[in-house]
């Protein structure tokens, strides 16, 4: 597939996952108790979060291929899932996974979205600085591989 359309399917995917994911969540859990604002707030960190997922994981398949399912495990779900600190507060994980913590994917989300639940947005800016730079690294490394494959391709 080529990756415009690899990129306009992530992108239908960014938005409606959150919004289904939403929808479901709220029916048991009544909105959270947040605002309109909130809402949106965390309906638009969710949507960067799933669009840069498969960002990453686009920039991992086009480098490695089908392999790029060992490392899509590696880095999406066996580093991000422990290091998000979703699961237990930061101040509680080993040292190493408190280290990985202040600079990974899943945290770029998970401090945000803690955030704005329970501090009003304070303290988001930084995390989503990360977030955004994974995302611009990810983009930016696929258009290069792009342009490089395209190269070969006309040389050829």
């Amino acid at each position: 597939m080529r990756l415009r359309e690899q990129y306009s399917i992530l992108a239908g995917a960014a938005i409606l996952t959150p919004l289904i994911a939403f929808g479901i969540t709220s029916i048991f859990m009544h909105a959270f108790g947040a605002s309109v604002g909130q809402i949106l707030q965390l309906l638009g960190i969710s949507m960067v979060y799933t669009f840069t997922v498969g960002a990453v994981s686009i920039l991992l398949n086009r480098l490695l291929g089908q392999a790029a399912i060992f490392a899509v495990l590696t880095v999406l779900v066996f580093i991000n899932f422990p290091s998000s600190g979703g699961a237990i507060p930061v101040s509680f994980l080993p040292g190493f996974w408190q280290h990985i913590h202040s600079f990974w994917l899943g945290s770029a989300a998970m401090e945000p979205i803690r955030s704005v639940i329970y501090f009003d947005g304070n303290g988001a800016g930084p995390h989503l600085l990360v977030l955004g730079i994974w995302l611009v690294a990810a983009l930016g490394l696929t258009g290069l591989l792009a342009s490089r494959q395209s190269k070969k391709t006309a040389a050829q």
